[in-house]
């Protein structure tokens, strides 16, 4: 009921429906001043109505209303974690920079054909509205959401967008190899049918088009089968190429069409090979063969094993050993970065490729630092460093956390019978819900668009009553982010607002202003920043 507020005098009304005609008014026309009032509106339906139905318990709120409260016999503690930003550009290898490079000037260009032959095409995005009007829908190309993907691998880390587009060349090269071997041998839109359905169970392409669906919160039209969009989308290509005067069947068309299927197959397979070469460049050799550490476990879809490599220039892993590493050694590049030296450290990535990587690159690297095994080898020789993922089997996974933070989860039993744990890498998984608080350090070694999971990953270890000091070191993505930022921008001529793309999390990181692609990669690098913990919110919001 609106009564309270009219009683207050809040005109609750007038202000929503002001704000709904702004909008109507802007889906007519794009005018400046019209996004300005429309601006102010929202803020005052903000100031006047939401900040009276909503109490965010802040821990700056909760120090101050509730200073005499007790825990455990001891006084009510919220001490700020200490935040640092990690630059690791001053570690760019010339090699490593003309990686980058080739990966901006080749990403754009990937037409990622295969996804077209699975008959998806386009995504539908629906702009939701505050009132109950039909949601604005915009159609955004498959190809476009894998390279944000690939960008945002790009921004975890070097191995994890090389894994991505491992997994997407070994496929576009599996529909290539059919489609040039079977060609000639289709007659009818039966053989058609059966080639296509034949390449896509070979190449395992339902997970993946799952995730782009997962990653973005998308659905896609299904108004007609899977067959009648490929075959529209041959018939298209067809019109392209076909030659005036000449006569065609259908069957004739749809090869046709395909023949520049095959075309784009040859480009997309040519294109990630000059990204490729610059990867190559980059790894370690032994004997002549690129080094290898292990495997990432293999799953279901997975068409192909994937090597972990070490690469001979990786300029974020080398910054986190550095930090890691003996104070004595650290670069004067780090110089405004704690030592993480014999401290207890929590280590997350967003991605499950990533976590693989550094555990088996952290583990070959300790086992050769001799100034490391005091800190990081038990008596027994094993070597204190763990790894959590989706994988890990949950008894496993309570094991670990039991070993990491015996403090805090009663885990000495487990110390003891099977060795301390200083350095736990772990995904996302176990960001919430578990209590780490015996750990000195967050390293966020990717970040997510969200900030909010930045908050959760330190609520693990900087919770009520911890009064030890807790460093939280952000890495700060430099080149990497200028290609996520070329990618929006050709998004930008598709679609207009760009928080549908990038996710409706990211108006958390300026909510008095829309996103734009001039301040994208801006407010990205502005998570990683030192803020104040205390102002932040906490997981729970009470209404009242």
């Amino acid at each position: 009921t609106f009564a309270p507020f009219r009683i207050k005098g809040v005109p609750i009304t007038e202000l929503i429906k002001k704000y709904r005609d702004l909008k109507k008014e802007l889906q007519k026309r794009d005018d400046d001043k019209i996004k300005k009032d429309l601006k102010k509106i929202a803020s005052e339906i903000k100031q006047k109505i939401l900040d009276e139905i909503m109490v965010l318990r802040t821990r700056k709120y909760i120090t101050e209303q509730f200073k005499d409260i007790k825990v455990n016999g001891k006084p009510l503690i919220f001490k700020d974690p200490k935040p640092y930003s990690l630059d690791y550009s001053p570690f760019y290898t010339k090699d490593y920079r003309a990686l980058i490079k080739a990966i901006g000037d080749n990403l754009n260009k990937i037409l990622f054909e295969y996804t077209k032959l699975y008959g998806t095409r386009f995504v539908v995005f629906e702009e939701e509205t505050i009132d109950e009007e039909e949601p604005v829908k915009k159609l955004i190309d498959v190809a476009d959401l894998f390279k944000l993907l690939l960008g945002k691998r790009l921004e975890s880390g070097i191995y994890p967008f090389e894994t991505t587009l491992k997994r997407i060349y070994e496929k576009e090269k599996i529909f290539y190899e059919v489609f040039k071997e079977e060609m000639n041998r289709i007659l009818t839109r039966k053989d058609l049918e059966g080639l296509i359905k034949s390449a896509v169970e070979r190449a395992k392409i339902e997970k993946e088009l799952e995730e782009i669906k997962e990653e973005y919160n998308i659905e896609e039209e299904d108004e007609e089968t899977w067959f009648d969009r490929v075959v529209k989308i041959l018939l298209e290509y067809a019109e392209e190429l076909k030659e005036e005067g000449n006569q065609y069947s259908e069957i004739d068309l749809l090869k046709l069409g395909l023949s520049k299927v095959l075309e784009n197959l040859e480009s997309d397979l040519r294109l990630m090979d000059n990204i490729f070469t610059g990867l190559d460049k980059l790894k370690e050799k032994e004997n002549g063969e690129e080094k290898t550490l292990s495997k990432i476990p293999r799953k279901m879809e997975d068409i192909i094993d994937l090597p972990i490599y070490s690469y001979k220039s990786d300029p974020k892993l080398e910054s986190l050993k550095q930090i890691i590493g003996s104070p004595s050694f650290k670069s004067q590049k780090l110089e405004n970065i704690p030592s993480l030296n014999r401290k207890k450290i929590i280590i997350f990535t967003q991605y499950r490729d990533t976590a693989y990587y550094l555990y088996q690159n952290l583990l070959d690297w300790i086992e050769k630092e001799v100034d490391l095994h005091r800190w990081l080898k038990d008596e027994r020789g094993r070597i204190k460093i763990a790894l959590v993922t989706g994988d890990t089997e949950t008894q496993a996974k309570i094991n670990y956390i039991k070993r990491f933070a015996p403090q805090a989860n009663s885990g000495f039993e487990e110390v003891s019978r099977f060795g301390e744990i200083d350095i736990l890498i772990s995904t996302d998984a176990l960001s919430e819900g578990v209590n780490l608080q015996d750990a000195d350090a967050v390293v966020n070694y990717d970040l997510p668009w969200n900030p909010m999971i930045i908050v959760q990953r330190v609520g693990r270890v900087n919770i009520i009553g911890n009064d030890k000091d807790v460093h939280v070191i952000n890495y700060i993505p430099s080149d990497e982010i200028e290609v996520i930022v070329g990618v929006l921008r050709k998004l930008k001529e598709k679609i207009q607002d760009i928080t549908l793309i990038v996710g409706k999390d990211v108006k958390i990181l300026s909510p008095e202003e829309e996103i734009s692609i001039e301040t994208f990669g801006e407010k990205i690098k502005d998570i990683s920043k030192p803020v104040s913990y205390t102002h932040l919110t906490l997981p729970t919001t009470e209404r009242v």
